[in-house]
């Protein structure tokens, strides 16, 4: 991973996946990670694209002061921006409360996951 996730961000980074980040006096105290997925429009997405929010993560002591919901929200316009159908994450039990504070819905699909694993 040392090794490969460098190299993701040199090919992806500013392309398909967006950083957001929180400094406080140049040190990155809080991140959000947006990749935008680009796939056939259908009537579930018109415009075909849709994005993927990642590695939301504050340090604990930075935390509970708002600084997510920040960086959210940043994330929120930018997407806009970018014209995606929608935003989904897949919350874990710590985060949840902000993103269905944020607006973030749960859903139910007709689709079940499954995954080849190679």
């Amino acid at each position: 991973m040392k090794e490969k996730i460098p190299l993701y961000f040199e090919r992806h980074l500013d392309r398909n996946i967006f950083a957001f980040v929180a400094k406080d006096e140049g040190v990155m105290v809080a991140t959000a990670l947006l990749l935008i997925i680009e796939k056939p429009s259908n009537p579930h997405f018109i415009n075909g694209k849709v994005g993927n929010v990642l590695s939301v993560y504050t340090l604990e002591g930075y935390r509970h002061q708002g600084i997510a919901t920040r960086l959210m929200q940043e994330v929120f316009l930018f997407s806009k921006k970018m014209s995606l159908d929608f935003i989904e994450l897949n919350a874990t039990e710590k985060g949840y409360s902000l993103y269905k504070k944020l607006g973030f819905e749960e859903y139910q699909t007709l689709y079940v996951p499954m995954r080849f694993n190679l």
